[in-house]
């Protein structure tokens, strides 16, 4: 009977002492050039001395900041991260009168990725340090990339959804005990994105075309053949334009009205357009002008 009551004492008295147990372990996750982890930790009522994380695979760039909490006091605690031969170790020294320790751990992993044919598949195992009582993952897929559509994600009871860029994948676990592991896995892949090369392709042949043309009709312009400019003059202009290559470079405008035929302001208008598209070149000379072209046209 004795030792009955004994042991019932001792249970007593271990429970009031309390228990250390994990309030919130939650880890983010990005997915990009490198896996990159943002994990927070608070941790209430720590009867041990050393708050302790092991993270394995194949980890870098670590950095872990942990605060304690002590009534309305705040302070910083030393933590160590060790290699072991499953990954890496977070330590936190922690003092026993602190009531709330938050821990921030950073890291980067380079094996939680598999490549296949034509998506990705990444994976991880999440090991609890102690009970948790409230455990949540968020995974972001690469920009540019959308889940697949045959099981995209493990377990399938997620929450999905997009930030704006990024795709995500939320789980949200409750009072997991200590050794207990949480297994997660998203498959992605690429989305298949409208090819702005194309237009930029389409752009450059546009204006080369453009260009090519442009510098054709320079070339004719500058030659300045006879078989080449009468055939796309108006009727009117042709008229005007064979009146003015009878007569050397500089005759007179009242010239070429007495022989074509047409009007002064007919002729003047029509002079006008020539000149424009720098077939001739006028001349004003008191009330009339006087009209130049390349004396290479004439007798052609």
């Amino acid at each position: 009977m004795n030792k009955w009551l004994i042991a019932l004492i001792f249970v007593c008295l271990m429970s009031s002492i309390g228990f250390s147990q994990i309030y919130q372990y939650s880890v983010n996750v990005e997915i990009g050039d490198k896996i990159q982890y943002d994990s927070n930790i608070i941790v209430l009522g720590l009867s041990n001395d050393m708050f302790s994380l092991t993270i394995p695979g194949v980890v870098s760039d670590v950095s872990i900041k942990a605060t304690g909490y002590f009534e309305n006091t705040t302070f910083p605690l030393a933590c160590t991260v060790t290699d072991t031969t499953l990954g890496k170790q977070l330590s936190c020294l922690v003092d026993r009168s602190t009531d709330k320790v938050l821990i921030n751990a950073k890291y980067s992993s380079s094996d939680k990725l598999t490549k296949k044919e034509d998506y990705y598949i990444f994976s991880d195992s999440f090991k609890m340090p102690m009970n948790v009582d409230k455990f949540a993952l968020l995974i972001k897929i690469p920009e540019g990339t959308a889940l697949v559509k045959t099981d995209p994600y493990s377990p399938e009871d997620a929450l999905r959804g997009s930030d704006g860029r990024k795709i995500f994948v939320y789980w949200n676990q409750e009072n997991m005990l200590q050794g207990q592991t949480f297994d997660a896995s998203v498959a992605y892949e690429e989305t298949v994105l409208f090819d702005y090369s194309i237009i930029e392709t389409i752009l450059i042949v546009i204006v080369t075309g453009v260009v090519i043309v442009v510098v054709f009709l320079k070339y004719f312009m500058k030659q300045k053949k006879v078989e080449v400019i009468l055939p796309v003059l108006k009727a009117d202009e042709k008229k005007i334009f064979e009146a003015i290559l009878k007569h050397e470079s500089g005759v007179k405008q009242k010239i070429i009205v007495q022989e074509s035929g047409y009007s002064k302001a007919k002729v003047s208008k029509v002079l006008k357009n020539l000149q424009e598209r720098g077939l001739v070149k006028l001349e004003h000379i008191g009330r009339t002008n006087k009209v130049y072209y390349d004396e290479k046209l004439r007798n052609k």
